[in-house]
């Protein structure tokens, strides 16, 4: 390192986990260990959603890559601790540093989310400006959680079905049909929560269902300047011991799938990324390529929903717990870094980084039926 012996950010929660419009409090500190010329110490805060993907067109020698991207910015803030004035030198002299910030976030933040596609990102970067030298730097992101309150959308206290029914062959080798019918309790949730099913499988048909399954499904919709990519990610799955017989018919009644530590489905203060959620219902017939899925789309929030609508939300206590995809050590280039990215990092947890999400670990059964 250098001249210079620690150079860190330290955040007054230690958790790093922040609301819109709290205030973001901490030090920026380091020790020098030898006289050192400075231009400045300074610290940017930033933060912002970033989309890029490429893909390749053509072949042979009309073979391209074509790049699709996207930014959003929604905090910068630049803190500069110490500069140089015009036609004078600046020093630091061999000792420990500490410059305390106290920054208030702008209201209407978007969720913190990463994935290998798009992100949002909320980062502080810390720098000793060198003349004639590489500058020093230091890193630090922090997880900010913007609220979905379920009960604001009494729809989500319905429950909701599907079912349909499904022909193996055609013609003379037609089959009787397999008939599926799926259904969940309600279609708001929170991390913590069990996602209570009832699922039927009516096989009439004389091959043997092989394989059957529930699983909740991330769908993510990255918006570039000239096209949108859709990606799925399997969040939680529950798959069936027990095989369905030709000419049977199988039940399972109030069977759980637990939602683990994810982000809220969006609220729409993210325009380039969207994320909402699916529960799928997917079965197997053996001896014939024929797969199915029965779905039905949840919403999942950080407020759950309270056991009548006129009541208040319930006070069920919840921690945070660390993002079960990620991290994602993706480069986040210039746009949130200022473009202030050349010299030696000295600390970072920019490529170990994930998001803290609530999550009811104590959340009971009993208010499964809300």
């Amino acid at each position: 390192m250098g001249k210079i012996d620690y150079f860190t950010i330290t955040l007054q929660k230690q958790n790093a986990i922040y609301m819109s419009s709290e205030n973001l409090r901490g030090t920026l500190s380091l020790r020098v260990n030898e006289r050192l010329k400075i231009n400045s110490v300074k610290m940017l805060i930033s933060g912002g959603a970033r989309v890029h993907w490429s893909e390749s067109h053509g072949s042979g020698k009309n073979r391209r890559t074509v790049h699709y991207s996207a930014y959003e910015k929604y905090l910068n803030f630049d803190l500069v601790f110490l500069s140089k004035q015009p036609n004078s030198d600046l020093y630091l002299e061999i000792g420990d540093y500490s410059y305390p910030f106290d920054i208030v976030l702008p209201p209407n933040l978007p969720t913190s989310f990463e994935h290998t596609v798009g992100q949002v990102r909320y980062s502080l970067y810390g720098t000793v400006d060198i003349p004639w030298a590489f500058d020093k730097h230091t890193t630090r992101s922090f997880t900010v959680v913007s609220h979905l309150d379920l009960n604001a959308n009494p729809a989500l206290r319905q429950g909701f079905g599907v079912s349909d029914e499904k022909v193996l062959c055609c013609g003379p080798c037609k089959s009787d049909p397999i008939i599926a019918n799926f259904n969940i309790l309600k279609s708001g949730y929170v991390p913590g929560e069990a996602i209570v099913f009832n699922a039927t499988m009516d096989n009439k048909s004389s091959r043997e269902i092989k394989e059957m399954s529930v699983n909740l499904i991330q769908v993510m919709r990255f918006h570039a300047t000239r096209k949108t990519r859709t990606c799925v990610r399997n969040v939680a799955q529950i798959k069936f011991p027990k095989h369905v017989d030709e000419r049977t018919v199988e039940t399972w009644q109030n069977s759980v799938l637990v939602i683990p530590p994810v982000c809220s489905s969006s609220n729409g203060t993210c325009r380039i990324i969207e994320v909402g959620y699916k529960v799928v219902f997917n079965f197997d017939a053996s001896g014939i390529a024929v797969s199915k899925d029965l779905d039905i789309p949840i919403v999942i929030g950080t407020i759950p929903l309270s056991l009548q609508p006129s009541m208040p939300a319930p006070n069920i206590p919840f921690t945070y717990e660390g993002c079960i995809f990620g991290p994602n050590p993706v480069d986040f280039g210039n746009e949130i870094s200022g473009g202030n990215n050349k010299g030696e990092t000295i600390e970072s947890d920019l490529n170990t980084y994930k998001p803290f999400y609530p999550f009811y670990k104590d959340f009971s059964l009993n208010n499964r039926n809300v």
